[in-house]
Formats: C-alpha cells, sequence, structure tokens
C-alpha cells in the first residue's frame, strides 16, 4: 500500500514498551508528560496536546499521534477526538457521544499524505470492554474485546469483524491478541509505563495493522493510564504531555 507503512508487513508480533520521561514529575507532582512510544528499532510514536487538554480533560483528551521511523519519517497520524466521558457527566455510558475514538491517517512521509485508513470505537458493553475496528470503507474488520477482570498481565482478544458497518452481531472467531505484561513493581506502582504485546492476525495487511496499533494505543489510554485507580474496567486513564516511550519488536 504504502512503502513506509508496508515495513509493517514485515512483523507478525511487535512489543510496544512505554519508556518514562521526566517520572519524578509524575512521582511528585502528579503531572504527566505527552506519551511518546518506541517501537522497537524500527518506530517511534509520540503524543502531541497541550497544557490545557491535559491538565482539564485528563485520559479525554484530545490529542495528535504521530508515528515515524527511526530517520523521522512520519508514517501514520492518529487523531482523537474529545469525548466527555462518564465521570462527572451527566452522559449515561450508553450514550453515543461519550464513547470513545480514534481515527487514523497516513503520514506526512507517505505516498498519499493524510488518507483515511479508518477507526476505532469505543461500543457499549454492559460487562467487557468492546473496540470495533472500522476500515477506511466504514466496515468493521476486527473486534477486540477485553476481560472483565485482571491484574499484572491483562489480555484482549481480536476478533475477525463481521464486515459491516453496524458493529453488532456476533463475535467472530479469535484471529489475534492484544497482551500487556507486567513491567516491575517500580513501574507499575510509579508510573504508566506499559510493556504491550500484539500477536497480529496472520492475513492482515500493513493497513489493517496500522488501525490495530491504533487500537492498542486507544486501550491503553481507555484502562491503564491512571495509577490512582488501577483498576482495568475504571475505564481511567491519564497521559502526560510528554510522558513515554514504546518499544516494538
Amino acid at each position: 500500500m504504502d512503502p513506509y507503512l508496508d515495513v509493517l508487513n514485515n512483523f507478525n508480533t511487535l512489543i510496544v514498551k512505554q519508556r518514562p520521561r521526566g517520572k519524578w514529575w509524575e512521582l511528585l507532582c502528579g503531572l504527566e508528560h505527552e506519551n511518546e512510544y518506541k517501537k522497537s528499532d524500527i518506530l517511534i510514536a509520540r503524543e502531541h496536546t497541550s497544557n490545557g487538554c491535559l491538565l482539564c480533560c485528563g485520559k479525554y483528551r484530545k490529542f495528535k499521534m504521530t508515528i515515524r521511523t527511526l530517520e523521522g519519517h512520519e508514517i501514520l497520524k492518529i487523531k482523537r477526538p474529545y469525548h466527555c466521558g462518564r465521570q462527572g457527566c451527566c452522559c449515561c455510558c450508553c450514550v453515543e457521544s461519550c464513547h470513545q475514538e480514534a481515527e487514523i491517517f497516513l503520514g506526512e512521509a507517505s505516498s498519499m499524505p493524510g488518507k483515511y485508513l479508518g477507526r476505532i470505537k469505543e461500543r457499549f458493553s454492559c460487562c467487557l470492554p468492546v473496540l470495533n475496528v472500522f476500515d477506511d470503507t466504514g466496515n468493521e474488520v476486527y473486534r477486540v474485546i477485553g476481560q472483565c477482570c485482571g491484574c499484572s498481565n491483562y489480555s484482549l482478544s481480536i476478533r475477525q469483524g463481521n464486515g459491516t458497518s453496524s458493529g453488532w452481531g456476533d463475535d467472530g472467531d479469535e484471529v489475534g491478541e492484544i497482551e500487556k505484561k507486567w513491567s516491575g513493581w517500580k513501574k507499575e506502582l510509579f508510573t504508566d509505563a506499559d510493556n504491550f504485546f500484539i500477536n497480529f492476525p496472520p492475513d492482515s495487511s500493513s493497513q489493517q495493522k496500522a488501525l490495530l496499533l491504533g487500537a492498542l494505543f486507544l486501550v491503553d489510554y481507555l484502562f491503564f493510564e491512571n495509577q490512582s485507580e488501577r483498576s482495568l474496567m475504571s475505564d481511567q486513564i491519564s497521559n502526560p504531555k510528554i510522558r513515554n516511550a514504546t518499544h516494538l519488536s
């Protein structure tokens, strides 16, 4: 599809590691920095957001995330709009406008800069975290489903989508997995630095892998960012203004 994006075709599994930056700010003041993710020796992703959004909107803030090669070429862009969330708000969790989402675009270095690749949309569910992954035609290609509870390690299954724009219907076969790994008690207690593994579906294209990476980052924001409320189902997330980096292998 794109020479830069097609590097993802070389990998069936990636390791995503957040690198804490400015951890003393996090520890002493409760302030965080933008997220910077490094994908092991192949890509670096970094969040760009304003201080106002960071301090006032917390995990629900809007942001742009750029994903670049180690040489600095921007291959992907993730845009997350602001949605109010469910805390301190009169919205019910089943109200569409409260559901979190992110859109994925080709980056400036690609052959078609700004081309829309698809989006990830949080779906209402009584018991389990559910994210629908839609392609550029608006059809569901994958469905990411979490567990009702978790501990140090937590996994979400990547299911085959139903190919429609509704995002509902029976869950398809499991074709991949996103897993958060225990990163050590110091990191778990004092920072939001997380380690993720993603096993891509065997027949996924580079575009679909890009969408699933977007889903992984949205999962991190939704369920793993806030250290004071560590429950995976708490919907909490606080991403810093310059904050972490992640490796993918």
